[in-house]
């Protein structure tokens, strides 16, 4: 029998991230039936043996080009279910209802293109895993329209309708990192496509422990892809209410640290992951302006 709900997990060579990942899934109560896709990047070398021990539990493919929109891409065309959830590798589903509080949300709104949650962090996650997460989230809620309605959700954590890559197509797999997802979201968006946050469906996103330079870089990426989508048609859509919201919701990410110096610490990772987005933003308009 068909499963209604398929998970699609892309990897690329994170095999103790990725089994966290899968045994949260499997550790589903739920009676939907639902399916497991492990998606490969093209030049992952380990993953292949790793997932051998699975047996018959998840489906592996592999993508025939680098990058996640790749995988993503090769796991859609493999998915047999109604709803497509694609979660990144180094996410945990914390609840064992999550399956049934998504179902639960497409029939709140069933006019939802797709449904997401947000980034939660690990109790002992370092500060500036902490801040990413909440970046994460306040770049969604950013875009809020009104009550649970939003214009972006994030990659990593994000349910459609299986229907809407047949009416819209699939991940642009120019970009390799950074904002990937974007493209895709702003174009369903452009077309009056709807998408809806509920906090319910948030994941625990278990970054791993990474450089400040790391976390820069990311944001640079991030800001180039953001400007890639806009050069290639999606000049109609704003991600966001102002700048003005924007420091308040950034704000909030300082205010929730205890100590004065996890305080600084935020203030200053937030300000240099901006000018690093910034940076890359412009840098994008002048790679890509003559889309």
């Amino acid at each position: 029998m068909r499963p209604e709900i398929v998970f699609v997990i892309p990897t690329f060579n994170r095999p103790s991230t990725l089994a966290r990942c899968l045994e949260s899934v499997f550790s589903q109560r739920t009676d939907t039936r639902f399916e497991i896709i492990v998606s490969l990047d093209s030049r992952d070398t380990v993953s292949q043996e790793f997932l051998a021990g699975y047996g018959k539990r998840v489906s592996v493919v592999r993508a025939g080009v680098p990058g996640l929109n790749a995988a993503r891409n090769r796991g859609i065309n493999a998915a047999q279910g109604s709803i497509v959830v694609f979660l990144d590798d180094d996410c945990v589903v914390p609840r064992p209802e999550w399956v049934d509080l998504l179902n639960a949300g497409f029939r709140r709104r069933p006019e939802a293109s797709a449904i997401g949650g947000g980034f939660i962090s690990q109790d002992n996650a370092p500060l500036f895993v902490r801040c990413r997460n909440r970046m994460s989230n306040a770049y969604v809620l950013d875009s809020r329209v009104c009550e649970n309605e939003v214009r972006s959700l994030l990659g990593g954590n994000i349910a459609y309708r299986k229907e809407l890559f047949d009416q819209f197509g699939v991940f642009d797999e120019f970009l390799l990192y950074g904002a990937t997802e974007t493209e895709l979201n702003e174009r369903i968006s452009a077309a009056g496509g709807k998408f809806y946050f509920f906090d319910e469906l948030s994941v625990v996103h278990a970054i791993e422990d990474r450089s400040l330079c790391q976390h820069c870089r990311q944001a640079f990426f991030q800001g180039s892809g953001k400007a890639y989508s806009y050069f290639k048609g999606n000049k109609c859509v704003g991600s966001g209410r102002g700048m003005r919201a924007t420091l308040r919701y950034l704000r909030t990410i300082v205010d929730e640290e205890r100590s004065w110096s996890d305080k600084a610490g935020a203030f200053f990772f937030l300000a240099l992951n901006i000018v690093c987005y910034r940076i890359g933003y412009y840098w994008g308009r002048i790679r890509y302006n003559r889309l």
